[in-house]
């Protein structure tokens, strides 16, 4: 069936079928990134915890159009563009050691791996 269709038909569905994937591999997941740190962006209230693109620990104070003032400590205020900052992750405002306890957690939940290898037992013979 496909094989009667004209060349010019066939490179015109392969076009289309390239655009496609094209949408839905790379256009499509970008434009939900985009509207997903939106949604985050336009969600922030005072006393967020936020992180900067520097590595800064910040607590959220107030938004001016594309900039946000944000508390780094107490008394110490900073303005920066809110594409910068990022949400902190759940083990980190859980405080110090929560880290290594969600790690040994996630440890133990998890199953053993079939590919593990096994403890050798060494047996030799005895030497005549």
């Amino acid at each position: 069936m496909l094989l009667d269709i004209s060349n010019g038909w066939k490179t015109a569905i392969m076009v289309v079928a390239l655009i496609a994937v094209f949408y839905f591999f790379m256009i499509k997941p970008q434009r939900d990134a985009e509207k997903k740190e939106q949604a985050f962006r336009d969600g922030l209230k005072a006393g967020d915890r936020l992180i900067t693109a520097g590595g800064i620990h910040v607590k959220f104070v107030s938004r001016d159009g594309q900039m946000a003032t944000v508390e780094a400590a107490p008394g110490v205020r900073m303005k920066v563009q809110l594409v910068t900052l990022r949400s902190v992750p759940v083990v980190a405002q859980k405080g110090r050691g929560a880290a290594k306890e969600a790690q040994m957690e996630s440890l133990k939940n998890q199953e053993p791996s079939k590919s593990a290898p096994k403890e050798k037992q060494h047996h030799r013979e005895p030497l005549n």
